[in-house]
């Protein structure tokens, strides 16, 4: 009898260490970058996102363009963003949910489908939970703005056109990391590796579109009270307009 009990306390224990290291793991805040390239890489936009376990928040951001002339006829472009508000998104049950303000004073201004939201990234293109329809190489480490990521090249399985288009694929080595891919169900072939980003490069015209990870750390325990309250909030009103 004596015996049972502490196997069953060794039990309880192990589990409540278990629930305390998941309950302490990592949640990331992190920016992406899309440019386009040619001879030059041009700056497109940017995401600033949140990781947070099955969750993501994507920042809305507006963008500014100013564009000056000089003398000498050479363009230079500064960009101005603005945070307006954050979207909660759930690949859970593929609903958006739009908060005033990423603060714990927040106020839920919408609810919506995934294909539904407004701005931002844009989910009409739902791929139901597949993985992406290509063969990958083995992933490789790469550097990205000091940051450990893996790229691994891809060849679509049903590809019409020539071999003139390099496809790479961008990706963060955590099981536990979320992006705006793995929300709308693209996946890679393993899962301990997750898509935030690619390169697209027409080799003879030598341009192409690339997204990168441009920044990343780790939440601070503030932004992590800021995002389990929002969490709450949306768990508490799920029938929510």
């Amino acid at each position: 009898m004596a015996a049972i009990v502490r196997l069953i306390s060794l039990l309880f224990i192990t589990s409540t260490l278990s629930f305390c290291k998941v309950s302490k793991q990592p949640f990331y805040s992190y920016k992406t970058a899309t440019y386009s390239t040619d001879s030059v890489k041009r700056l497109l936009y940017y995401n600033h996102l949140i990781s947070y376990g099955d969750y993501l928040f994507e920042f809305k951001i507006t963008t500014r363009i100013t564009t000056d002339i000089g003398e000498s006829q050479s363009v230079s472009e500064t960009f101005d963003y603005d945070t307006t508000g954050v979207y909660l998104l759930s690949g859970i049950d593929g609903f958006f949910y739009e908060f005033d303000t990423f603060a714990l004073e927040n106020s839920i201004l919408k609810k919506g489908k995934l294909q539904d939201k407004p701005s931002g990234q844009n989910f009409s293109f739902q791929s139901n939970g597949k993985s992406l329809d290509v063969t990958f190489d083995i992933p490789q480490p790469v550097e990205v703005n000091n940051i450990p990521c893996f790229f691994t090249r891809s060849v679509e399985n049903n590809k019409t056109g020539g071999d003139s288009i390099d496809q790479k694929i961008l990706l963060i080595k955590n099981p536990k990391f979320n992006s705006l891919y793995k929300i709308n169900g693209i996946t890679f072939t393993d899962s301990n590796y997750c898509i935030v980003g690619f390169q697209i490069l027409n080799l003879e015209r030598k341009q192409g579109l690339l997204e990168e990870i441009a920044s990343i750390r780790n939440l601070n325990e503030d932004e992590r009270m800021i995002c389990e309250s929002m969490i709450r909030k949306v768990r508490a009103n799920p029938s929510i307009l």
